[in-house]
């Protein structure tokens, strides 16, 4: 072989080794802030990142993270334990108070002084909160208000004695609340409790994933229920036994976040775990968040660091593109239901070998309710979502086949 040809080759191995090592190094967290206050809470949509300090109140980002902004207008206490989207309005709930904005954060208003808050749901035309600490047990549990705050009750019949609320989930026409003594559910917006997943052990943290509900324990890892929360499979090879912090889902994917071990995820629905924690150079997370385009950790001392979702075989879709004039919804805006109406070119699957699927998602890109899932025929296609115990606001409409992804915007009014 020729010297020139011998360097020709070495030349074209040497780009090949730098660009499977550009390759790997991309595939790893980055730092995206450098905020040293305790990160709490966090959640995002689109491109938009909210996350909530012990002390420094909210900080959002409108650029996947790479720029923060304090936004504290109007909130009283900036200890901020959780976030929740729904109709449109952004909720903060605090350590001395729970806060709406429907201005994307830019300013505040009061809608509880309760102390020590440590989520929030909405169901229906009703608001919630729980609480998870007070100097007078009596005060334990959660509240209900069906006049966005101005009024509360206390809702605990059914749960355990001084019930400490570490996460609040809604799932169809249920609530559901994680307490300290394991998972319990209401039926009839939380006028009454049963115990569904009963543990000597706080659930951190409820999340959807198709027809699978998933519950975070702080020590017992995590739990799936496919029927509801009526039975419960414990789905926990291969998780950390140190503290679980977080829970997040994309599409097929489940994360969870640990203190002192980093973010582990799951790909078969929480039968199997491993970590992903390549470049993270803190592993205390306390949040975790997922939009369009990248997977969010919130570290204790370090700030937002944050992954493509690419990294895990997801797909970006961004839910600003332009829609689809071929989805139909009428009547929208609605109040009750509405129908959907599309035409399928062909037959065929959406994504490798699933299913099509037609599915509701709300602002933060959760699946709300699934539609349809199977082999679509040729022709014309009709689906009616009934959004009676659904909050009012927008809603995105997806239509999955083929390989692409087709969306419109719909309005639930109340």
């Amino acid at each position: 072989m020729s010297l020139s040809a011998t360097r020709r080759i070495l030349i074209a191995l040497a780009g090949l080794f730098f660009t499977l090592l550009s390759t790997r190094s991309q595939a790893q967290w980055i730092q995206t802030s450098e905020n040293s206050r305790d990160i709490i809470s966090m959640i995002s949509y689109d491109t938009t990142i909210f996350e909530g300090n012990y002390g420094g109140g909210v900080e959002r980002s409108t650029n996947n993270g790479m720029d923060w902004t304090v936004q504290n207008t109007g909130i009283t206490d900036l200890g901020i334990s959780a976030f929740l989207f729904s109709g449109g309005s952004l909720y903060a709930a605090t350590f001395g108070g729970a806060f709406v904005s429907s201005n994307n954060g830019n300013d505040w208003t009061t809608i509880s002084t309760a102390q020590q808050i440590s989520s929030m749901a909405a169901l229906g035309s009703y608001l919630f909160i729980g609480i998870s600490y007070q100097y007078s047990p009596s005060e334990f549990g959660v509240y209900r208000s069906s006049d966005m705050g101005a009024n509360w009750a206390q809702m605990n019949t059914g749960l355990p004695a001084d019930p400490k609320i570490r996460s609040l989930e809604t799932v169809n026409s249920t609530l559901f609340a994680g307490t300290s003594q394991g998972a319990y559910a209401s039926t009839d917006m939380g006028t009454n409790w049963n115990a569904v997943l009963p543990l000597e052990d706080t659930i951190i943290a409820f999340a959807m994933q198709d027809t699978n509900l998933y519950a975070a324990t702080a020590y017992h890892g995590v739990f799936r229920s496919s029927d509801t929360g009526k039975h419960w499979t414990a789905t926990s090879t291969g998780l950390s036994s140190k503290l679980l912090t977080s829970l997040a889902v994309k599409d097929k994917n489940i994360f969870v976040g640990f203190y002192d071990d980093g973010v582990y995820l799951s790909t078969n629905y929480g039968n199997s775990w491993n970590p992903i924690n390549m470049g993270l150079t803190d592993l205390a997370l306390v949040g975790l968040t997922a939009n369009s385009s990248y997977l969010f950790a919130g570290a204790d001392q370090t700030g937002v660091w944050r992954r493509p979702l690419s990294d895990f075989g997801i797909s970006s879709v961004s839910l600003h593109a332009s829609t689809n004039e071929s989805i139909i919804s009428y009547p929208n805006p609605f109040t009750q239901s509405t129908t959907i109406s599309f035409t399928a070119p062909e037959s065929g699957a959406s994504i490798g070998n699933d299913a099509a699927e037609v599915s509701i998602v709300n602002l933060l890109g959760a699946e709300v309710a699934r539609l349809f899932e199977g082999e679509l025929g040729t022709g014309e296609h009709t689906f009616t979502w009934n959004a009676a115990n659904m909050p009012p606001g927008a809603y995105w409409v997806m239509v999955r086949m083929n390989g692409t992804t087709q969306h419109i915007p719909i309005v639930l009014q109340p």
